[in-house]
C-alpha cells in the first residue's frame, strides 16, 4: 500500500493520531512548499515580472493540475517511486556533474583556466555522466509506470 498507516486497524489509537498529524503536516506544508514551486516555475517560464494577477492564473492553473492529477493516482508509492527515480537521480548524478561543467566553461571563457587536456577529460566524464543520469532516471521512470499500471508486462 501507498500509505503505511493505511495498514493499522482503524480502532488503534496512537495509527489514527499519527493520521491526524500527518493531515496537519500536510495541510499546513503544502502552501510553503507550493509558492517556492509555483515561483520556480513561473521565474523558468521567463514571467519575471510576477504581477498578482499573473500570480493568481499560475496558482489556479497549477493547482487545477495537481488536483485532477490527485484524483485519479490513489497509490502514494507510485507517486513516490515515480518522483524518486527522477529527481534522486538528477540530484545525484545529473546537477553536480552539470554544476561542473558550466564551472569549466566559465573559467575558461573569464580565462582563469587553460582548456587542457585533462580538463577536457573531465568535461567528456562529467557529460557521460550527464547521459548516464538522464538514461537512469527515464528508466525507473518507466519502470514505476509499468509496475504501477502495467504490471502484466514486466512479470
Amino acid at each position: 500500500a501507498g500509505f503505511i498507516l493505511n495498514n493499522y486497524h482503524s480502532a488503534d489509537k496512537l495509527a489514527t493520531l499519527a493520521r491526524i498529524f500527518v493531515g496537519f503536516s500536510i495541510v499546513f506544508s503544502y502552501p510553503l512548499c507550493f509558492v517556492g514551486f509555483r515561483d520556480g516555475l513561473m521565474e523558468m517560464f521567463g514571467n519575471k515580472n510576477q504581477s498578482e494577477k499573473l500570480r493568481k492564473l499560475w496558482t489556479v492553473g497549477l493547482l487545477g493540475f495537481v488536483s485532477t492529477v490527485s484524483i485519479f493516482l490513489k497509490d502514494l508509492g507510485f507517486v513516490n517511486s515515480f518522483g524518486g527515480a527522477l529527481i534522486a537521480n538528477g540530484i545525484i548524478y545529473v546537477f553536480p556533474a552539470v554544476m561542473f561543467i558550466a564551472s569549466i566553461k566559465n573559467k575558461v571563457r573569464k580565462e582563469i583556466t587553460k582548456f587542457t587536456k585533462n580538463a577536457k577529460f573531465e568535461a567528456f566524464a562529467n557529460y557521460s555522466i550527464v547521459g548516464v543520469g538522464i538514461l537512469m532516471g527515464v528508466l525507473g521512470a518507466v519502470i514505476s509506470v509499468l509496475e504501477s499500471f502495467f504490471p502484466h508486462i514486466l512479470s
